[in-house]
């Protein structure tokens, strides 16, 4: 902090090119870089909460007194903030970062766990409840009855745990204040991001706290924040403004207006914040002017569109559900449906107002997909149904726009993993059908050609790939997880999944399988298809047969364990198609020889990485019994080749005792077990002298 509260060095340049209070230093998000040191002053900090509360109390209202001195100073002579800019500067600087703290005191957060209020400041604030007032009004601390005196929540015998919270809102209410009397430009929006952040992590374990999930509650927190609470609810009303506030007021700032959408996802986890939130009239004109394309809000980023979508739709619960989701829902799918049925649609697709209008609401129906609830997921398909269907003529109009192609992909590929598992039987056929037309009109479209055309990078080569790997992975839930209540569909996913390799197999060369993620994605879908679907790839084209083949023998030896051990489920699998089949097929043996041959050569080099011994002993025993007779003609020539006659001895020995005749050569999963174990005996006997000779 500077000083007189620390002895930080000014942060300011002399330059006078440098934007009046803004923090200097790099564009890095201080929450993240700094995480961990921010982690332990907050652990420390509640060790001491006697100590570190009131300071972090005395220091923030410090800030606030001083930020306050500089707006009526403003307000009286405009041109003070020339010979006030350093100490502005040094101010943003001392409440970004006492925000910070204040949000890492308060709570700490670990992923996949209940964020509740930590048990340190609990204990403080039973140990001091005899000594504060339960009974105070919110709304005159936080000057809304249009005072601008700040008195110290020292003097007010408040609990210190509430009056920190209380501290942090007010720094929004000043926000609020420059901003209503035209003086936003001497607002930091890096600032008014940390309080908002700092205002995200509040709400999650202190309003509408759930007083069941501790074992001791202080009465003061349970008075202020509590489900009944008066308080709580003003908190969460005043919350909830301030995301429409800076929704519209930093609707341009990126990372400020993510963070603010987070807020308001944070506020409506709880089912009895969102009883609260739902009865807020911002609330419903947020959700009208976003529907509808109004305001400073409709021209946000499109990823702030996507997650405020996704926010939302988490507020569409409870007692007034189907009216706000309607409210919310039908005009967004009235804007799509009328812009792309425009007749002059062709003329026009170019114009910047046009792409960014489609944009805005593809972004926005991302945000849908993403929100699949189980009460409400049919609900949402509805909507989102009609929106799949017309926007593959629209990705067929942009097929050269590349943003356009790739949100379209997303789309599908975000209701294929969302909802797939929970459509009855005729919309699971509903969504396969439109899929199967989108990869279609992708194959016809010049939008296919974005895979071999020389101006695209590797990078968006990938990126193409990957979306459709995704989409076709995740239509194969159905295969597993099916929640419906009527039986399965006369549409298989596997015809989709099929139609869609035809278009990923022929650019799938070697230098995109460096890409890892790509990687991985290529071989979970070929070997799901090999795995549940065998006939379907043997019967596959000579061309895409061969390339298939060619790719699982490239991933036993070049790409890594993981990949590795997805190819070898791939040779088990088509190995005991073949083994099952009879006849078997015959265009299929000199793949399943050659396999043998591969997987053998594998297992007794001196490069075989152990770990992958399970998944290779099923591979190599599946293909065994496909082929017994040349396993028996390869073995032989691995022992005629020894010119030590002992060594040759111990080899043919070994060989028995893998296979000896007690194991019944069949698929089954205790004949399986059996060769591997004798296969982890058999290793460490032969490649003493197989790998060393």
């Amino acid at each position: 902090l500077s000083a007189p509260r620390g002895w930080a060095g000014n942060p300011l340049c002399d330059d006078e090119e440098e934007e009046e209070g803004e923090i200097v230093g790099d564009n890095d998000d201080d929450q993240s870089v700094f995480a961990d040191q921010l982690s332990s002053i907050g652990q420390v900090a509640r060790v001491v909460a006697g100590t570190s509360v009131p300071l972090l109390i005395a220091l923030l209202e410090q800030c606030t007194a001083e930020w306050l001195d500089l707006f009526v100073a403003v307000r009286r002579d405009s041109g003070a903030i020339c010979s006030q800019r350093r100490r502005l500067g040094n101010l943003h600087e001392d409440v970004h970062w006492l925000a910070l703290i204040a949000g890492y005191t308060l709570c700490d957060i670990v992923e996949g766990e209940d964020v509740l209020i930590p048990t340190q400041l609990m204990r403080h604030s039973i140990l001091h409840q005899g000594e504060v007032k339960l009974d105070f009004d919110v709304s005159e601390l936080l000057w809304q009855q249009g005072s601008v005196d700040c008195l110290p929540f020292s003097e007010l015998k408040l609990d210190p745990i509430v009056a920190l919270v209380l501290s942090v809102c007010r720094l929004c209410v000043l926000e609020k204040l420059y901003v209503s009397s035209g003086l936003q430009d001497l607002l930091s929006p890096q600032v008014c991001r940390t309080t908002s952040w700092c205002l995200s992590r509040i709400a999650q374990p202190y309003l509408m706290l759930s007083e069941e999930s501790y074992e001791q509650i202080s009465l003061p927190l349970l008075a202020a924040f509590g489900t009944c609470s008066g308080t709580s609810s003003w908190l969460t009303v005043f919350m909830t403004e301030m995301v429409v506030f800076n929704l519209t007021v930093w609707s341009s700032e990126e990372q400020l207006a993510m963070t603010t959408v987070q807020l308001l996802k944070s506020l409506v986890k709880s089912p009895r914040r969102v009883a609260v939130a739902i009865h807020c009239e911002a609330l419903w004109t947020l959700a009208r002017d976003f529907s509808l394309g109004y305001g400073p809000v409709s021209s946000s980023p499109p990823s702030v569109q996507r997650e405020l979508m996704n926010g939302l739709v988490m507020c569409g619960i409870g007692e007034r559900k189907e009216e706000f989701l309607t409210k919310l829902l039908q005009p967004l799918q009235k804007r799509f449906m009328e812009l792309v049925q425009r007749p002059d649609l062709r003329t026009h697709c170019h114009d910047r107002e046009v792409q960014q209008n489609l944009l805005a609401i593809l972004e926005a129906m991302c945000g849908l997909a993403q929100s699949a609830r189980p009460d409400a997921v049919r609900e949402f398909y509805e909507y989102l149904l009609p929106v799949l269907r017309l926007s593959i003529s629209v990705m067929e109009l942009y097929s050269g726009m590349s943003e356009v192609v790739s949100v379209i992909l997303e789309l599908f590929s975000l209701v294929a993993e969302n909802y797939t598992a929970f459509l009855d039987e005729v919309q699971a056929t509903q969504l396969y059908e439109v899929c199967l037309t989108l990869i279609q009109t992708y194959a016809k479209s010049s939008a296919v050609s974005r895979f071999t055309r020389i101006v695209l990078s590797e990078e968006e080569q990938c990126d193409d790939l990957l979306l459709f790997m995704k989409l076709l992975l995740h239509l194969t839930t159905k295969d597993y997880l099916n929640f419906s209540e009527q039986g399965s569909n006369s549409i298989q996913p596997i015809d989709v999944v099929l139609a869609g390799l035809s278009i990923i197999l022929p650019p799938m060369k070697e230098n995109l399988l460096q890409f890892p993620l790509l990687c991985v994605q290529f071989y979970t879908l070929v070997g799901y298809i090999c795995e549940v679907y065998p006939e379907k790839i043997v019967v596959l084209s000579e061309d895409m047969l061969g390339v298939c083949i060619h790719a699982v023998e490239i991933g036993l030896n070049c790409y890594g364990p993981d990949v590795c051990r997805l190819s070898m489920d791939c040779v088990k699998s088509l190995a005991a198609h073949y083994t099952k089949q009879k006849p078997p097929p015959g265009h299929l043996t000199p793949t399943i020889q050659h396999f043998l041959k591969v997987v053998l050569d594998l297992l007794l080099s001196s490069t075989f990485d152990m770990d992958l011994l399970p998944p290779t002993a099923a591979a190599l025993y599946a293909l065994i019994c496909a082929q017994k007779e040349y396993y028996g003609s390869l073995v032989g020539t691995l022992a005629s080749n020894h010119c030590n006659q002992h060594y040759c001895t111990r080899l043919v020995e070994a060989l028995g005792n893998l296979l000896p005749p007690s194991l019944a050569l069949d698929l089954s999963r205790n004949s399986t077990l059996q060769f591997r174990e004798n296969l982890e005996k058999f290793l460490p006997v032969v490649k003493g002298f197989l790998c060393y000779r």
